[in-house]
């Protein structure tokens, strides 16, 4: 696989190579800061594990109740039915009781260990569980595969850390989806997975111009891109660096977000650079957040030999002042990097990247939510989420 700094946001060259297992390293043309192992449960899950395995990382596995599913992943992803034999389930029908009740069967779990051992091994720093809000198989089970791994990394004396990467529903699937969505929320949130990394379906489509056969795979896409290049990133020297322990300070924060973007018109004003940050901050991320409780956050620029020698220090400073005021959490760490891009082809590229750690979902999703979902929000899930 190419490096990001040969490809123009938002695409990635693709790598081709064989079925993930614990044995096989991860297919990075770069280097990266952290190993990252995915699961994905149900067909939400399973599309998001997918873009990342396209971008290399070979520790992965899909999950699912429903064979169909696996008919648009990659031949070489590894896939597990989880249905116990004798059993004939196609899909959970967005019941969560069903896949729930298959990964707490002990059978189902002790052959789920195997897989782990086999595909994911015990070198990953990072295991994400993915899986989409809403339906049955990935809201009913993507909480007990957390829970399932972490029993399986103490039993190993594994130091990774358990996170997920999770998909919103749009309230206009309906009151089942919506309840889903939020029992799901709120099964995970206990958990206290990190990080806990939320996409925004809709919003991500409004931001691309998405169409309705686009939707679900510019967003996976989005968020899979905005990850690894961070974390390739942070493996890079640079002038300014954003390290592996900064990137691992974001991801250890509990739930985040994160944003990129390039500029075109970088050569119209000083401010250019300090507006796209903001702009970036404000709207341009996969979720919707409550940025008051931010405690990490981080903002990396890939800038092209013309750009880097027309911005100034003061004016990138202005940039990350203006990141750091928005977030109207003063005692927020904000790690920053500024990398130049070492190809003539790219001389007038500017790309920016954010992340916010520390996060909350913005009420305002959380309650639109119940209220698809005829939930009484304030009496219910208020004080859980905290919010007041």
């Amino acid at each position: 696989m190419s490096s990001i700094f040969d490809e123009d946001i938002p695409e990635i060259a693709v790598a081709e190579d064989s079925q993930g297992s614990a044995n096989q390293a991860d297919s990075h043309s770069e280097p990266v800061a952290k190993r990252f192992a995915f699961v994905g449960v149900g067909a939400a899950g399973g599309r998001i594990v997918n873009e990342f395995f396209l971008k290399g990382y070979r520790k992965a596995v899909v999950m699912n109740t429903c064979l169909q599913d696996s008919a648009d992943l990659d031949d070489n992803l590894a896939f597990i039915d989880m249905n116990i034999k004798g059993r004939n389930i196609s899909g959970c029908g967005k019941d969560p009781t069903v896949s729930r009740a298959l990964l707490r069967d002990p059978r189902q779990r002790v052959e789920l260990t195997g897989h782990f051992k086999e595909i994911i091994g015990d070198q990953a720093n990072y295991i994400f569980v993915c899986a989409g809000l809403g339906g049955g198989t990935g809201s009913g089970g993507g909480p007990e595969l957390v829970s399932l791994i972490k029993e399986y990394l103490e039993d190993t004396g594994s130091t990774a850390k358990v996170g997920c990467i999770l998909t919103l529903p749009q309230p206009q699937e309906g009151s089942r989806v919506a309840v889903n969505a939020l029992d799901a929320l709120v099964a995970f949130k206990a958990l206290n997975p990190t990080p806990m990394l939320i996409i925004d379906n809709g919003r991500v489509g409004k931001m691309r111009g998405s169409t309705v056969a686009s939707l679900y795979s510019d967003a996976n896409r989005d968020a899979a891109l905005m990850l690894h290049s961070l974390n390739e990133l942070a493996a890079k020297p640079a002038r300014q660096t954003f390290d592996g322990s900064d990137f691992g300070q974001l991801l250890n924060s509990g739930m985040i977000t994160l944003g990129m973007g390039g500029v075109r018109d970088w050569s119209k004003g000083a401010d250019v650079l300090a507006k796209t940050i903001l702009s970036l901050y404000q709207s341009a991320t996969l979720a919707d957040m409550d940025t008051s409780t931010a405690t990490q956050g981080v903002c990396v620029i890939a800038a092209g030999s013309n750009v880097y020698k027309s911005f100034s220090n003061e004016e990138l400073m202005r940039g990350l002042d203006m990141l750091r005021n928005s977030s109207r959490c003063q005692t927020m760490m904000l790690h920053s990097g500024f990398y130049e891009i070492p190809d003539d082809r790219a001389a007038d590229t500017l790309r920016v990247y954010v992340g916010l750690g520390g996060l909350q979902l913005n009420p305002d999703i959380l309650k639109q939510l119940a209220k698809t979902g005829v939930v009484d929000f304030e009496s219910k899930l208020a004080n859980f989420f905290g919010i007041k």
